[in-house]
């Protein structure tokens, strides 16, 4: 499967900085004119029975247009084609999942996924250095690049009427963040999961 789209957005609600009674703050702000384009790809395949391979991709190219706002150190500054924030240009996942019978009633299955996403933003500017911040700091709100790997392994009852599975999750412990704000001196990280394991049983009802 394949899609491309493009968005032309009048007045879309981003997250900037502005100037209030507290100093220089995080809020929505209405951008006048942006844009965002891009495409994705899908695919599935079962080259064997039991096993199925399935890959995502996403490319974006998410720009602000028009926009006159102000830095983390409070100047003027003009955001014209800069990127928007949470919208990293490139995301891909893949999926590997193989099930095979061990019993007359019982099947086995293996899998695992991989979620990669490039560095974006959390704010628009972002990227930018800010005047009362460290200056070598060029991403002081930027979210960076990261790989996530997943594991699991169990067993399934007649009909997948239940399933067993014991699952990792970032099995390598990758630190990553979601999101960052900045409040007068200080940075503030949204920090992911950490690796996690645990047992699951579902039932189909």
């Amino acid at each position: 499967n394949a899609a491309g789209f493009y968005y032309d957005y009048r007045d879309k609600q981003l997250r900037s900085k502005v100037q209030s009674f507290f100093g220089i703050q995080d809020a929505l702000v209405n951008v006048p004119r942006s844009t965002i384009k891009g495409f994705e790809l899908e695919t599935t395949m079962r080259p064997v029975e039991g096993l199925t391979l399935a890959t995502g991709f996403t490319w974006l190219d998410a720009k602000i247009k028009t926009f006159q706002g102000i830095s983390g150190g409070g100047l003027p500054a003009d955001f014209a084609d800069t990127r928007m924030p949470f919208a990293p240009k490139y995301q891909l996942s893949s999926n590997i999942d193989y099930e095979f019978p061990i019993t007359g009633s019982l099947n086995a299955f293996v899998g695992g996924s991989m979620n990669l996403r490039s560095n974006t933003i959390a704010v628009v500017g972002g990227d930018t250095n800010a005047a009362n911040a460290v200056p070598t700091n060029k991403m002081l709100q930027g979210i960076d690049n990261y790989i996530l790997v997943d594991a699991r392994v169990g067993i399934a009852g007649p009909d997948d009427a239940w399933r067993l599975m014991v699952f990792a999750k970032n099995i390598f412990n990758t630190y990553y963040w979601n999101n960052a704000v900045t409040s007068s001196d200080a940075v503030a990280r949204f920090a992911g999961t950490p690796a996690t394991y645990g047992v699951s049983l579902s039932m189909r009802m």
